[in-house]
């Protein structure tokens, strides 16, 4: 009976399975955002090249590289988002086992008392009954539609997304480690300006109570002149806040508590060289969070296959086998072995819309996952190209900022020897002195700029996993 009932089972399943496939296969697609050509061309970047350079060969740093390495190893954000990857294999793992039977083992033993009231204990009276039950069972989903499979393909890339989301986490603080370590540099020479500035002014008081003693100027200058020492020595202040803070933040990253960050000095960094513009649809193939928004476009489409699926019937095909008896004293005798086989095909009629629904609701949820992708795209072609702005605005800033700086200092100059023969007003020295240290630190300000536009282009191309 056994036979005769599983081979029309079987053969029922083969010819399903041969023709009867309703999901449809994923197929990638560019945003239709796509532009050749980055609005500009006058920035010599190979911006392909530079997207595929190693942390080592960018920097070029020795003491940010390990300060990268220590925040890859140690920083906690990044290590919360690995355990999403482990989660994330978890669940494919588990996808992966659903073509295979569920199977279980059971001991259910059971007694029963019939009441006398009732149909049989009428007859039976109210003696009690008992029974053993000890067995294997197994059901088996036949995967007729495709939805197992898609199931599957929706899990892996999920899990390629939890992948691509740690990447997109380590590019991310390694920027933030990177921009913070520059700021640092920065800070440290303008502190250096500051301090030199200081030393000069503490030698210009000795010069100008002179010049009152011979009669050229009058107290006010050297009140002026005391008053743009204690000027410079409020700057120091603020510098050293502004590096204590930075400092706690960078050390943050790292996953450590405060310690002192070693670092070069600003005229000692050095980036490599770089060519040409690249093709956004080419240079961006690298950014992590792209592939994120591309993997769930995947897992998306895959569930509104497994959406349709349940539209049609369900095949499922169950067994069991064991031990069954009365008397547990004859529980394990070969009488006692009982054995079920069992097919039903189950097509859904009426479900309160719940499969409408969740077709409808994948369909959306599919959508959604496009529009986030093209979103992303234009965003990272935008961040790309504020980052090349950037740096150009601060390279063509610092050619002015230094012409700026010469006059400045000439204007200086010339003044303070006018001033010696009383053939100026000592606030045009004043003036001339004020100018030129912003000028100074202003142009720090712009080299800073022109790092961190580095930072975050090589951020924006995906460059650093």
């Amino acid at each position: 009976m056994t036979k005769q009932l599983l081979l029309p089972i079987l053969s029922l399943t083969i010819v399903i399975f041969q023709g009867c496939k309703v999901t449809r296969d994923y197929v990638q697609g560019e945003p239709e955002s796509v532009v050749e050509t980055f609005p500009f061309d006058t920035l010599n970047i190979d911006t392909v090249s530079m997207a595929a350079m190693d942390i080592e060969e960018f920097y070029n740093d020795p003491l940010l590289i390990s300060l990268i390495r220590s925040g890859l190893e140690n920083n906690y954000n990044l290590s919360i988002a690995l355990r999403s990857i482990e989660i994330a294999n978890a669940y494919y793992l588990q996808g992966k086992q659903a073509y295979w039977p569920e199977i279980n083992a059971s001991f259910q033993p059971s007694f029963s008392r019939n009441s006398t009231n009732s149909r049989f204990g009428s007859f039976l009276g109210d003696q009690i009954f008992q029974s053993y039950q000890l067995g294997v069972s197994a059901s088996w989903e036949a995967d007729i539609w495709g939805k197992l499979r898609a199931q599957e393909k929706a899990a892996f890339a999920d899990y390629l997304a939890a992948e691509s989301s740690v990447k997109v986490v380590q590019t991310e603080l390694i920027a933030n480690i990177a921009s913070l370590y520059y700021q640092l540099v920065a800070l440290d020479a303008q502190k250096e300006l500051t301090e030199r500035t200081i030393e000069n002014r503490k030698a210009s008081i000795e010069t100008i109570e002179s010049l009152k003693d011979a009669g050229n100027v009058t107290e006010v200058a050297v009140q002026q002149t005391e008053a743009q020492l204690y000027n410079a020595q409020g700057l120091i202040v603020d510098l050293n806040k502004n590096i204590q803070l930075a400092e706690n933040t960078l050390n943050q990253l790292l996953g450590r508590t405060h310690q002192p960050v070693a670092r070069i000095a600003l005229a000692e960094t050095n980036f490599p060289e770089l060519l040409e513009v690249g093709v956004p649809s080419a240079l961006l193939q690298n950014r992590p969070d792209l592939r994120v928004a591309e993997y769930d476009i995947r897992s998306a489409f895959e569930m509104t296959n497994v959406a349709e699926t349940f539209f049609y019937p369900t095949l499922r095909i169950t067994a069991g086998t064991g031990f069954e008896t009365l008397d547990l004293g004859t529980l394990l005798s070969p009488g006692s072995i009982f054995g079920n086989l069992a097919a039903g095909l189950t097509q859904p009629i009426v479900s309160r819309r719940v499969n409408k629904t969740r077709r409808e609701v994948s369909e959306l949820q599919y959508q959604q996952a496009v529009l986030n992708y093209e979103d992303r795209f234009v965003n990272a072609v935008k961040e790309v190209s504020d980052a090349m702005y950037n740096i150009e605005a601060a390279e063509n800033k610092i050619v002015f900022q230094q012409r700026e700086l010469e006059s400045l200092n000439k204007a200086t100059e010339y003044s303070e020897e006018l001033l010696n023969y009383g053939l100026a007003n000592y606030l045009e020295v004043l003036r001339a002195r004020d100018q030129a240290l912003a000028a100074e630190l202003s142009i720090i300000t712009s080299h800073l700029n022109k790092l961190s536009g580095l930072v975050s282009l090589y951020k924006a191309l995906g460059g650093g996993w």
